[in-house]
């Protein structure tokens, strides 16, 4: 996998520490949008064993 540098920039409407962080949860979920674009529903949420699924919290979560 390459390596990649992000430059985190803080969200300008809100105070610094909080801005930077909700930058982050958006780089994520435009991550997550486009690596997941063309994946069916069923497939995120296939179940994989007892208890474990592939659902939005568990892709989240990794």
């Amino acid at each position: 996998m390459e390596r990649r540098t992000l430059l985190v920039s803080s969200l300008p409407e809100y105070e610094e520490e909080i801005g930077r962080w909700l930058w982050c949860l958006e780089d994520v979920r435009r991550t997550l949008i486009t690596e997941l674009t063309g994946t069916s529903q069923s497939l995120i949420d296939r179940k994989l064993g007892e208890g474990q699924s592939m659902g939005h919290s568990c892709i989240t979560l990794h």
